[in-house]
């Protein structure tokens, strides 16, 4: 949801011309903090065509607390329309992150996984710049340190505010994505 709303807004002052930008920046930890990470994110984005917006991301970023770390890379594209008629902006594309977390207590395990995901049709309303509703497909798998290997894969339906319906494996689950409520 986070790209997608970037995408949006990083597209919407610039409607009126074929433009192409190019930006990174890095996140750290404040100096001294317990939790330390580093995260580089670098966005390419701009019109293709008067109705065609485009955003491409990648980012790679660390994280070490006292009791885990983690490692992780993520990258993605995404097509904006609806700049010239019609009452909202739909937007599709893809994301993918891939990571490594590792426990540094207990019995030291870690757990190496993927996440995919395809959106489609993700209307955002002009007048409000609010979601109002699309689907996505999600894809999850990995594996952990004591060699055991996982994959659901599921369909996730957003119906606006704030609320979706994530369905895996033909069970469905109720999301509240402000509060992080799942129900199901």
């Amino acid at each position: 949801m986070t790209q997608i709303e970037d995408a949006v807004t990083l597209a919407a002052p610039q409607a009126e011309k074929m433009t192409s930008y190019d930006s990174s920046f890095t996140i750290v930890n404040e100096t001294g903090a317990a939790i330390t990470y580093q995260y580089q994110v670098h966005y390419s984005y701009g019109f293709v065509g008067v109705n065609n917006y485009q955003l491409a991301y990648d980012a790679t970023g660390n994280c070490d607390a006292p009791s885990l770390s983690a490692s992780i890379t993520a990258e993605g594209s995404m097509t904006v329309t609806g700049f010239i008629s019609g009452d909202a902006y739909v937007v599709n594309g893809i994301s993918g992150r891939e990571g490594t977390f590792s426990m540094k207590i207990g019995n030291k395990t870690s757990i190496t996984g993927t996440i995919s995901t395809t959106v489609s049709n993700f209307r955002y309303s002009k007048a409000t710049g609010l979601c109002e509703s699309g689907n996505a497909a999600v894809i999850v798998s990995g594996s952990t340190s004591g060699g055991k290997s996982f994959t659901f894969s599921g369909t996730l339906e957003y119906f606006g505010n704030y609320n979706a319906t994530l369905t895996i494996n033909g069970k469905n689950f109720t999301i509240n994505i402000i509060t992080g409520a799942v129900s199901g």
